[in-house]
């Protein structure tokens, strides 16, 4: 992965629950599928993202992951149906 990043979104139940936002490496066919079978021996159940999207991450001006960013793009993400990759 070049950047991953998780963020807390809108969620219709449980109010809020986590999203991870994944950069791979240029010419990378690293699936959500595939994020997701390794994080889940890693990690406690109810950590786990409820949506894993293969997207740019966006950065702030100094660099750092733009959470605001994130929410704003995807904060209503969990009220769709899942997609495991965004169009190219």
């Amino acid at each position: 992965m070049k950047v991953a990043a998780v963020a807390g979104v809108h969620h219709p139940k449980w109010e809020e629950r986590p999203i991870m936002l994944v950069e791979p490496h240029a010419g990378s066919n690293v699936t959500c599928e595939e994020i997701a079978a390794w994080l889940e021996p890693r990690i406690v159940k109810w950590w786990m993202p409820d949506r894993i999207i293969i997207d740019t991450v966006p950065l702030t001006a100094t660099g750092k992951i733009d959470k605001k960013a994130i929410r704003d793009r995807y904060g209503r993400v969990l009220a769709e149906p899942a997609v495991a990759r965004l169009p190219e």
